[in-house]
This record gives C-alpha cells, sequence and structure tokens, in this order.
C-alpha cells in the first residue's frame, strides 16, 4: 500500500534520509526499506486526473487495450495517410500534403524548445504509477503526439470532405487522451499539444495565401513531380481526363 512516508536511500551501509516522499515499502532481511522513491509535490487536478485515468484503465482490460492502440499503434495511420492522399489524390490533395509536412514541422519544433524551456517530468516518475506502455523518463510539456495528431487532423478539415474531417479529428483526440490514460502525459501535456498543433495548422492556412511566392514554388514542385511521374508511369487516358477535370 503507498504512504507518505520519510524517504530513505541506502549509502553503503548507512541509510540517508532524503526528505519526504511518496514510497513504496518492502521488507529486507526483517527490516523494511524502501525500493521506490517519488518526489513530493502538490497534489494538483492534473496529477489527480492522470492517476485516475491510468487506474481506470489498468483495472478495465477493454479500456487499456483501447488506450494502448491508441497510444501505440494508432499514429501510424497519419503516417500511412501521408503517401495515400499524395499518390492517390489529386493535385489539391498534394498542395494539402505540402502543407501538413510544413505544420508538423514548425509545431514539432516549437515542442521541442518548450520541452527544453520547461522540463516536466513524467507522472511516472513524480507520481506512484506504473504506465501502461514502457517509455523514456524525458520531458513531458508538451505531449509530441498530441501536437502532431492535432497538427496534421487541422490541417487535413481545411481540405477534405465533412466525413474524413471528422475521422481524423476525432483520431486525434483518442490519439491525445490515450497518453493520459496509459500514464505517460499529464491532462495539461496533451492539451498543451493540441492547442499548439491547431494552432499551427491556422496560422499556416491563414498565412500562406499570402505568400505568393512560396505558393508559387510548392505548385511548381507538384508540376515537376506530376510531369516525372508521368514519364515514369503514363498515365491511362481516362485517368488523365478524371484528373484534369478534377483539378479545374
Amino acid at each position: 500500500m503507498e504512504s507518505i512516508l520519510p524517504s530513505l536511500i541506502l549509502d553503503g551501509d548507512k541509510i540517508v534520509r532524503i526528505g519526504g516522499g511518496f514510497t513504496t515499502p518492502t521488507v529486507y532481511n526483517g527490516e523494511r526499506l524502501f525500493d521506490r522513491v517519488y518526489e513530493l509535490e502538490e497534489i494538483t487536478l492534473d496529477s489527480t486526473v492522470v492517476q485516475a485515468l491510468s487506474s481506470f484503465a489498468g483495472s478495465y482490460s477493454v479500456v487499456g487495450w483501447i488506450s494502448i492502440f491508441l497510444a501505440k499503434y494508432a499514429e501510424y495511420l497519419f503516417y500511412l495517410s501521408i503517401p495515400v492522399y499524395w499518390f492517390f489524390g489529386n493535385r489539391k490533395n498534394k498542395r494539402m500534403i505540402i502543407q501538413t509536412i510544413i505544420v508538423c514541422c514548425i509545431s514539432m519544433g516549437i515542442s521541442w524548445l518548450l520541452g527544453q524551456l520547461i522540463h516536466r517530468e513524467r507522472p511516472f516518475v513524480t507520481l506512484p504509477l506504473t504506465p501502461l506502455v514502457p517509455h523514456d523518463a524525458d520531458a513531458s510539456f508538451p505531449s509530441d503526439h498530441a501536437t502532431a495528431a492535432l497538427a496534421i487532423a487541422a490541417t487535413y478539415w481545411y481540405y477534405i470532405k465533412p466525413k474524413g474531417r471528422r475521422f481524423w479529428m476525432i483520431l486525434a483526440v483518442g490519439v491525445s487522451l490515450s497518453r493520459v490514460f496509459i500514464g505517460v502525459h499529464y491532462p495539461t501535456d496533451v492539451l498543451s499539444g493540441m492547442v499548439l498543433g491547431m494552432s499551427c495548422a491556422y496560422a499556416i492556412h491563414r498565412l500562406l495565401p499570402r505568400l505568393p511566392r512560396v505558393v508559387g514554388l510548392i505548385d511548381e514542385g507538384i508540376l515537376l513531380y506530376e510531369k516525372m511521374e508521368s514519364a515514369i508511369i503514363p498515365p491511362k487516358k481516362s485517368a488523365t481526363r478524371k484528373r484534369h477535370h478534377t483539378i479545374e
């Protein structure tokens, strides 16, 4: 049973007191020792929520499986969508993919910078919980998964049909929340990442039309790619007419 006790560590044959903290007591050779030491921090809504949700996911196997799938594997659907939209979509889809890559690079760069400036330990480092998925004890704030997922979903939102918009947005939110359920992020880590990803997507979508040279370079790059693609794989006449009709 977890308890708040003075944290102790062993230094050779000596027991050194290092202050208050969350500890997990064990018994060794008749003496009570402590095999895990946590930093004592103020109980906040953030810590309360992550402990409650991770405990809930760990107690119910179905919730745990869904959380693990969303946290560990669902992100590959986003990665797969990039070549699918590029190779099987029209010119508008290619613009969307280029814009998505720009948004992801900017948002992930900002996320990395924030992680360096505001170093926050992972919940499983500072709280008495075990993550459902093994994870490095690196910076927790903000969530890279939430940032990337919302950056992609929010960019897609401006280009694709309503059903597709809803699918990618729901999946992005699911991926983000699952990071709390498996115990590797605090809710505010995830919320910050979601806001960052969506904000970058919105900013780039509004900014690009005001940069005609950049848009021109993007279109020229797409045209060059299409010429190279046509030289390697000559398109069928019907497919060519359909493509031009879609673009126009």
